[in-house]
């Protein structure tokens, strides 16, 4: 029975052989294959198979030198516990559409398949996503529209990929998260001047500036990690102490209209400033008054 809707890859349900189905070492589950496939087994035994397993047409599949029929996207852990049960028939989603699949569109299908499983890692994530991050270069804009998937999981996958690289990281990473005091987007900050070199993290110094760190207070802790990125050949104390003696800055937010920000952008170029320090300067500038200078938060 085929099923056809506007939002919904025209496919069939079919009852298919193991052993016509390709599958590619670099499915999405790989990782996780074996993880409770005993569960499954008895779940197959006692009602039988709940879900279909869904495959495509692909290359591999059009190549006459070799017997496989349809080529897996999803259901790796359906179609080992069915082998271990001795059966070679399995229940399948045949997507007749597109008529021939590329590896891209198999793994951006298998990941949206499996993504809202908790069984899937980070390292999981990255391992399907990698290729298309590469394609891609590096854009996880450009991956996050392909796929449909979360920025921010897209994010942090590629983010762990790149701590647990690094020799060290994966430990630091571990350390950082157990103590909770900082998120892991910011963990590559605090390894980043601790680096020995770009594949090497002195794990003691690291470690050092961590703990020293969650005693600097929350609005001081920016121009600690300033002062470490522009110096990382300093010790770690002398970080804490030239970070906490910087002046501290805050953020406040001005709106102009399109034709009022080219003007003053034009004319802080024609001065050699940049935007914002034109614009502070100027501020300044046109204080002829006294202003009492206090820490209170001041209104908008």
């Amino acid at each position: 029975m085929s099923n056809k809707n506007e939002y919904i890859k025209k496919h069939e349900y079919k009852t298919i052989k193991l052993s016509e189905i390709y599958n590619d070492i670099d499915q999405v589950r790989k990782k996780t294959a074996q993880k409770d496939i005993d569960k499954i087994e008895d779940s197959i035994k006692a009602i039988g198979q709940q879900t279909a397993i869904g495959v495509c047409f692909s290359e591999i599949t059009e190549n006459p030198d070799n017997d496989y029929k349809y080529h897996l996207i999803y259901g790796q852990k359906r179609m080992l516990a069915t082998a271990n049960l001795g059966r070679d028939l399995i229940e399948a989603k045949v997507f007749l559409e597109p008529k021939i699949w590329t590896k891209e569109q198999i793994l951006i299908e298998a990941f949206a398949e499996n993504y809202a499983d908790t069984d899937m890692d980070k390292t999981e994530v990255w391992d399907t996503i990698k290729e298309l991050y590469f394609v891609y270069n590096k854009s996880i804009r450009k991956v996050q529209a392909a796929t449909g998937i979360r920025y921010q999981d897209i994010s942090s996958a590629v983010r762990t990929h790149e701590i647990k690289k690094i020799q060290g990281g994966g430990e630091f990473l571990d350390i950082v998260m157990h103590e909770g005091e900082f998120e892991e987007q910011q963990v590559m900050g605090l390894i980043t001047p601790c680096l020995i070199d770009m594949k090497t993290l002195d794990l003691e110094k690291a470690k050092d500036f961590h703990d020293k760190l969650t005693r600097v207070k929350p609005n001081a802790r920016g121009n600690v990690l300033k002062v470490a990125k522009q110096h990382p050949s300093m010790d770690v104390d002398t970080w804490i102490a030239d970070g906490e003696a910087m002046k501290r800055t805050t953020e406040k937010r001005i709106y102009f209209e399109e034709s009022q920000e080219l003007r003053i952008q034009n004319y802080a170029k024609e001065l050699g400033m940049s935007f914002s320090d034109f614009v502070i300067q100027a501020s300044l500038d046109a204080i002829t008054v006294d202003v009492e200078n206090t820490d209170e938060q001041l209104e908008d």
